[in-house]
């Protein structure tokens, strides 16, 4: 979905979790296929710039907010859960998705 995009975002880290064994799990539980989501996010990633490619911002910013929920809970890793619940958080176009499939 993401090769050679110009700055890895919420939506690159969503879609790095994704992939997760826990994140498929909860999927799962939440009665959500993959195949219901895969085409929006297609398109979404069709439309993000292309260019020499920087660990953005935001992305920075999610990660660590996915480390300072750790630290809270006194835990000793960050989980693929956690950065997608983050990304999740602050991307938009995500929540436009799980809402199209009556997910909020």
């Amino acid at each position: 979905y993401y090769a050679h995009h110009g700055e890895v975002g919420a939506f690159h880290l969503f879609l790095g979790a994704a992939g997760s064994t826990g994140v498929r799990m909860l999927f799962a539980r939440l009665g959500i296929s993959l195949d219901s989501i895969t085409e929006p996010l297609r398109n979404h990633a069709a439309g993000i710039l292309i260019g020499e490619t920087v660990f953005g911002n935001t992305a920075q910013e999610l990660v660590l907010k996915a480390f300072m929920n750790v630290l809270a809970d006194r835990r000793r890793e960050v989980s693929p859960i956690e950065l997608f619940i983050e990304a999740y958080k602050a991307d938009d176009f995500l929540k436009e998705v799980f809402y199209s499939i009556d997910l909020e």
